[in-house]
């Protein structure tokens, strides 16, 4: 190993690769060793810092936006459907879950299924409202004895509680259904 640069003559310190002078690698490198420039190594720094950020603002925008949508669905579950269900059903002792939000139904008795038609044969689909005026929460109801849906509804900033997917309740015997998770979103906008 060389004790002098080869180009400015200064000494070298112990395993040193390259001249802390002048940049310049010394002659007897390892053959795997790739020489960066310190202008290089700064550059190659200032990408992996700003990538490393961009995936952080990533993961902090979804975490957020999972977080203020766990808070909305608690804050409707306990602003709205537990004080329906203590006025309709008293206070008998029933298990709430959210269960999905989407567009608003306004009309009809099933879902979609564009490979078999409506699932429960001879019924009428469902219509929904501009999903931009409105989006329904919906949550599953149940005791010993039931179980339903009740709906909370946000219509244009306006709140109400119906019970039923339809957001008029006039489904409330026909809660059985399942739903194409396609005209759902479990995420919440």
């Amino acid at each position: 190993m060389n004790n002098y640069c080869t180009n400015c003559g200064k000494e070298l310190e112990k395993d040193e690769l390259v001249c802390k002078n002048c940049n310049t690698p010394i002659v007897e490198l390892p053959y795997n060793y790739e020489y960066k420039s310190p202008e290089k190594r700064k550059k190659t720094r200032k990408i992996l810092i700003i990538v490393g950020i961009c995936l952080l603002s990533v993961f902090f925008f979804c975490f957020g936006k999972a977080a203020i949508n766990e808070i909305k669905i608690n804050k409707l579950k306990k602003e709205y459907v537990e004080p329906y269900i203590k006025e309709n059903y008293g206070n008998l002792n029933y298990s709430i879950k959210y269960e999905s939000s989407g567009k608003c139904i306004i009309s009809g008795d099933c879902y979609v299924d564009y490979v078999g038609g409506c699932e429960s044969g001879g019924c009428q689909e469902y219509e929904y409202l501009d999903e931009n005026d409105c989006k329904s929460y919906y949550f599953d109801v149940k005791n010993n004895t039931n179980q339903f849906i009740i709906t909370v509804v946000d219509r244009n900033n306006v709140i109400s509680v119906v019970e039923g997917r339809n957001i008029y309740g006039t489904d409330k015997e026909n809660n059985e259904l399942s739903y194409n998770s396609s005209i759902y979103d479990n995420s919440s906008k």
